[in-house]
């Protein structure tokens, strides 16, 4: 297994599902889901996603989702995983991801040959997974029609929080800090610089959790890695003009 390759996936669990979520929850690996049958409603605290037979939704670390009930039983396989690589959010049919879910579908339920707890379906999956990863990569903009490397960043920020500056975002990225700026005020016309967009992602990182996350103030600096509560209490009120216990409980009015 070439683990020293930079985009080759790290499989954290695979299976089949059929049930809604508990409740909106993230995390810090990348989920794939991909339906089986059945219309499996999806939410974000944006957005309503629904994945019809064929078609999977890829969620990035810190993204808050969670699946609903629906009055028709859907089934779906659920592929968790850690990668260094940058994936674009992704929702919808696409056909090579889809050949490969189907792949992997059939490991899952012993159609392949190969027993799927064994170290050489890990393997498989993995290999598989790594197709998806540089299939999804090459997709020009995420579902939105955000500009390529505002999605980029966008992901940093959801998976490394306050630790994300341009440095930063240039080395994760492969780039040069003048390539990161050129390409950035590229795309987006010069509308907003680089350390504005970040801040203004932690931002609404910060505001998604206060509103839906159970974790108290501290822990939800920690997830987004600051480096104390009172970093992120100033962080937050320099932004908003409130600090995080103010605006949690004006959203509980």
């Amino acid at each position: 297994m070439d683990q020293g390759s930079r985009d080759f996936p790290e499989l954290l669990y695979f299976g089949y599902g059929d049930t809604p979520s508990h409740g909106m929850h993230s995390h810090e690996f990348y989920q794939i889901e991909f339906c089986i049958s059945g219309v499996i409603p999806c939410l974000t605290p944006e957005e309503t996603v629904e994945l019809q037979p064929g078609e999977l939704w890829l969620i990035p670390p810190g993204l808050s989702h969670r699946f609903l009930k629906s009055e028709e039983k859907y089934r779906y396989i659920t592929l968790k995983f850690q990668s260094d690589a940058v994936i674009h959010s992704f929702s919808g049919r696409d056909q090579v991801c889809g050949t490969l879910c189907n792949a992997i579908s059939n490991i899952i339920k012993h159609d392949a040959g190969i027993d799927p707890n064994s170290a050489d379906a890990k393997f498989v999956i993995e290999t598989m997974l790594a197709g998806i990863i540089a299939r999804l990569s090459k997709h020009p903009a995420s579902r939105h029609g955000e500009p390529i490397i505002c999605s980029a960043i966008r992901e940093l920020v959801s998976r490394y929080g306050y630790n994300v500056n341009i440095p930063f975002a240039a080395q994760k990225l492969n780039m040069s800090r003048s390539q990161l700026h050129y390409k950035f005020s590229k795309s987006t016309g010069g509308s907003t610089d680089i350390k504005s967009f970040i801040e203004d992602l932690l931002l609404h990182l910060a505001e998604k959790h206060l509103r839906y996350s159970p974790m108290n103030i501290s822990e939800i600096a920690a997830e987004l890695n600051f480096p104390s509560i009172y970093s992120f209490s100033r962080f937050f009120k320099r932004k908003t003009g409130l600090s995080p216990l103010e605006m949690r409980k004006s959203e509980n009015h």
